[in-house]
């Protein structure tokens, strides 16, 4: 399905109710399934900037999401702020040194991982159990 999203008269690909890919996403998608033969085609993703929020009072100045691909694995992408873009695990379109996400077989695999990188991003939470926050989170 495309729509235009109003603002740059751009359309806007909607893979599922909640992920908005603009042309420039589903090109570097197309091209990296070319270049490396890899369908990271994104189905669902959940934000953990408002668990962060949850957990720590106010909005966080960065964010990442945990992503479901085609193929059934996982990876994290960095939302949006910086404290995340030099994390190992975590994928930002556009740095050049990671061309491809780390994959993950679950979601809870990448989970795990995003909260250790949650935790390293925010030292306040580095002692807390990141798992039963986020369970207490969800209930």
């Amino acid at each position: 399905m495309v729509e235009d999203n109003g603002e740059r008269n751009e359309p806007v690909f909607i893979v599922d109710n909640s992920i908005r890919l603009n042309l420039e996403d589903t090109a570097f998608v197309s091209r990296t399934k070319k270049q490396h033969g890899l369908d990271f085609t994104p189905v669902n993703h959940t934000h953990l900037d408002s668990f962060i929020y949850w957990v720590v009072g106010e909005f966080p100045d960065a964010g990442i999401n945990i992503v479901e691909c085609a193929d059934g694995n996982w990876f994290i992408a960095a939302d949006h702020g910086t404290r995340f873009n030099d994390m190992r695990d975590v994928f930002v379109k556009d740095r050049e040194q990671q061309p491809t996400p780390s994959f993950f077989p679950s979601e809870d695999a990448a989970l795990s991982s995003a909260f250790s990188c949650i935790q390293l991003a925010f030292p306040v939470l580095e002692s807390r159990d990141m798992k039963a926050l986020y369970n207490e989170y969800l209930s």
